[in-house]
């Protein structure tokens, strides 16, 4: 219902691009201060996904965090394949 509302106006505004509205999806935040010194982050995180064919539909990062959602299906198994990516690079992950 907000959709049919809101989509309207959005494709009439040149400055915004479009609403897209989707169900069954899940957010994982990964929080450190360690993201923003170091390099290759989005890779250590991405890599090990994509390998057990796990889409992202959308990323965004923010200094210390990573927002990442993904299919409400693979939530659990992308939270342990995170957790231990960064485990392994010696991140520590804030809550």
């Amino acid at each position: 219902q907000s959709y049919d509302l809101i989509h309207p106006t959005v494709i009439k505004n040149e400055r915004l691009k479009s609403v897209t509205l989707k169900n069954n999806i899940a957010l994982i935040i990964a929080r450190s201060r360690d993201f923003i010194e170091t390099p290759g982050i989005i890779e250590r995180i991405t890599r090990p996904l994509a390998e057990n064919n796990i889409n992202i539909i959308e990323m965004t990062t923010i200094k210390t965090d990573i927002l990442i959602f993904f299919e409400w299906k693979d939530r659990e198994f992308a939270y342990k394949i995170i957790n231990k990516s960064l485990k392994e690079a010696g991140i520590k992950v804030t809550n």
